[in-house]
Order: structure tokens, then C-alpha cells, then sequence
């Protein structure tokens, strides 16, 4: 997954503790459209706490009560800010696990944005979101940011998308998905349903 538990925790223990990336991350997750307005630290137990709007209403939730998926969300976006506040570079793997797609593709926007990126910061991640490729050249990700791996033999290679000749109006991501430049498993569909219904006949 993108994030640890362990970076969770820090990202409760730094928003507890810093006002200011608490608004600024207030206006990311509400841009981001996750139902969540805002955070509070509760004046009793110190706690991170989210603020919900739901039927016009804005209601508190703690931290520790959030599902996995939002608070994924809000440690890979706080993470960004520090990166492009600094000018690092962020390591992530597996982006876009449990994240809607255009999520995925709007942090990595961030990141190649000149505009959000000033400092020229660096994104540097693992995933298997092929919607990041875009349907043509030009696409979220340009071919000169793409490495693929490919498995053989126990081994695994890793080329960069360049090595490969794309055509100029080529559905980049379709011709991933068939498999034309590599880097994807090989089985037909329905093989994998097959091979249970072979293993449930010995088994009978």
C-alpha cells in the first residue's frame, strides 16, 4: 500500500501539532472530494479528528475511526506537501492501491505540474494503475517517466516505455493492456477460473 501504519500515525501526530498543514490539507481533501471538510484536535484527549459533512450537517469523526482507504489518502497527500514543500524526493509503492483512479492521477499531477511544483520535487512510485497511461500519447504520465518490468525466468527486467516505438495517435494504455510493450502477466481469460475447476476435479 501507499502508506504504512506508521506513517499514518505520523501523519495524526504532525497534523495534531501543525495548524497550518491542517488548513492547508483541509482544502486538499475537500478538493478531493471525500466527504471530510477539515480537522480538530480535541481540546480534552489531544486526538486528531475529521470533520464529515453530511446531510448539511458537519459531524466529527476520531482519526482512529476512519476507513483504511481515507486515511491513505490523507498521509499520501500530506506526504506530498512535504515533499513539494521541501523539493524531495517522495518514494511510494503500489499508488493507487485502494485510490479512485482520477485520485491517483491527480496527485501524480502535483508532482508534473510546474504550477504546484516549484520547487521541482520528485515522484518516484510503483503501481499498477495503467489508467496513469493515459488512451494516447500525452497522457497523464509522458513515455519518458514510464519503466516496465517484466519477469523472466525468476528475474526481472526493467525498461523504460521509450524502448519501445508508440505511434502518434496510439491508445498507449490499450496497447499495455494487450500485452504490445510487455511488463503484464500472460494468461488467457478464463484461465484462471479453469485451473480451479481443474484443481476441484482432483480433489473430488
Amino acid at each position: 500500500a501507499p502508506t504504512t501504519e506508521r506513517e499514518q500515525r505520523h501523519t495524526h501526530d504532525v497534523l495534531r501539532e501543525d495548524a497550518g498543514l491542517r488548513h492547508r490539507l483541509s482544502v486538499l481533501v475537500e478538493a478531493a472530494d471525500l466527504g471530510v471538510c477539515g480537522f480538530k484536535v480535541d481540546s480534552i484527549t489531544g486526538g486528531l479528528r475529521l470533520a464529515h459533512r453530511t446531510a448539511g450537517r458537519v459531524r466529527l469523526l476520531d482519526w482512529e475511526v476512519q476507513s483504511p482507504g481515507t486515511r491513505t489518502v490523507i498521509s499520501v497527500l500530506l506526504r506530498a506537501i512535504e515533499a513539494l514543500d521541501g523539493g524531495r524526493v517522495l518514494l511510494l509503492d503500489d499508488l493507487g492501491a485502494g485510490l479512485h483512479p482520477r485520485l491517483t492521477a491527480e496527485i501524480v499531477r502535483l508532482f508534473t505540474a510546474p504550477h504546484t511544483n516549484t520547487r521541482h520535487a520528485q515522484l518516484v512510485f510503483s503501481s499498477n494503475a495503467a489508467t496513469l497511461l493515459g488512451t494516447s500519447v500525452g497522457g497523464t504520465l509522458d513515455p519518458c517517466h514510464v519503466w516496465l518490468t517484466e519477469k523472466n525466468d525468476g528475474a526481472t527486467e526493467l525498461y523504460p516505455l521509450t524502448a519501445v516505438s508508440l505511434g502518434k495517435d496510439e491508445d498507449v494504455r490499450s496497447s499495455y493492456l494487450t500485452g504490445a510493450f510487455g511488463g503484464v502477466p500472460q494468461f488467457t481469460q478464463g484461465r484462471i477460473g479453469r485451473a480451479l475447476l481443474a484443481a476441484d476435479a482432483v480433489t473430488d
